[in-house]
């Protein structure tokens, strides 16, 4: 069993995501914008009048703060703008964040995998760039948080650390048909992202799927599971 991504995806597309503060009462991440790669940067644009963009505004959203909220697309420094979330790749320990993404250092990736693999989320506000894995091609390696987590069973320890998981569709979902549980022997520990879970689906159709817990962190009031998932 190896965990390193040897095989980074490359997508062509990320979704914003935003979550609300805890103290709202609802921890959904809700896709409020997009970016596409394009040759030499990438494009921005908001989502306009959707479900998750109208409980988003009425919980606080109210855009991202680098590109005005009034102006639906933007195509200058876009991609500058996102790096700004993650560390440089000339800081001397760059390696070391690496390592923690699980990207194996001989591998070529670009910014834009990066921001991808990373989820560019920020301790200080609730945004986040989710890969929502379309034109999705094998062989490929990912590293997924484990969602709700912290709700679900948060009792994992190091020595969890290499246990193998899987994953069940849960059609008695009351909050979503289509959602799919990850679990370890009988104990569930959460959920693919929803952002992800319709286009995981299909993966776990037409692929060799495997999975097993690849690290722990966070806080005790607010602890966090990644998955290593090697698909083939």
């Amino acid at each position: 069993m190896g965990d390193w991504i040897q095989c980074p995806r490359e997508p062509e597309r990320l979704l914003l995501a935003w979550q609300a503060a805890d103290e709202k009462h609802n921890r959904r991440r809700f896709a409020v914008g997009e970016v596409l790669r394009t040759r030499t940067d990438a494009v921005f644009r908001y989502f306009r009048a959707t479900e998750d963009v109208s409980m988003a505004e009425s919980l606080g959203y109210s855009g991202y703060p680098a590109f005005r909220y009034s102006q639906s697309e933007h195509t200058q420094s876009v991609m500058a703008a996102f790096m700004r979330r993650l560390p440089p790749r000339g800081r001397p320990d760059f390696f070391i964040y690496l390592e923690k993404l699980r990207f194996c250092p001989t591998s070529p990736f670009s910014d834009f995998a990066l921001l991808g693999a990373s989820e560019a989320r920020l301790p200080s506000d609730g945004f986040s760039l989710v890969d929502p894995l379309d034109n999705f091609l094998a062989p490929t390696e990912v590293v997924f948080e484990i969602a709700g987590y912290r709700h679900c069973d948060p009792d994992l320890t190091n020595a969890d650390v290499g246990a193998k998981v899987s994953f069940q569709l849960e059609p008695t979902n009351v909050y979503d048909p289509g959602a799919i549980k990850i679990v370890k022997g009988t104990r569930k520990l959460g959920y693919v992202n929803k952002l992800q879970a319709r286009q995981f689906r299909t993966i776990l159709d037409g692929f060799c799927v495997s999975a097993w817990i690849a690290r722990l962190n966070g806080t005790a009031d607010h602890p966090r599971a990644f998955i290593f998932v090697q698909v083939r």
